[in-house]
């Protein structure tokens, strides 16, 4: 999974734990990109600022993957639930 943002552009922070990176196909490092995503949207709903149109497109991006990625991992791990 490819990351397309530049790290200036985000606040990155390191994660306190990585719960997903037994998902087969998951890169650890997207969960910071979300997270910087998730800060984004905060800052957006608290203060108004705009989110930009790069970082709208790269969070539909990482949310699609994220969904393959989590129902690949059930079709394989859990078939009742695919």
């Amino acid at each position: 999974m490819g990351i397309e943002l530049q790290p200036a552009s985000l606040d990155i922070i390191k994660p306190r734990s990585m719960p997903f990176k037994r998902l087969s196909g998951w890169n650890p490092g997207t969960v910071i990109v979300l997270d910087a995503l998730r800060k984004q949207r905060n800052i957006n709903d608290y203060e108004g600022d705009p989110i930009s149109n790069q970082a709208v497109i790269e969070c539909i991006k990482q949310a699609e993957q994220l969904y393959q990625v989590v129902y690949s991992w059930i079709a394989d791990n859990r078939p009742d639930l695919a």
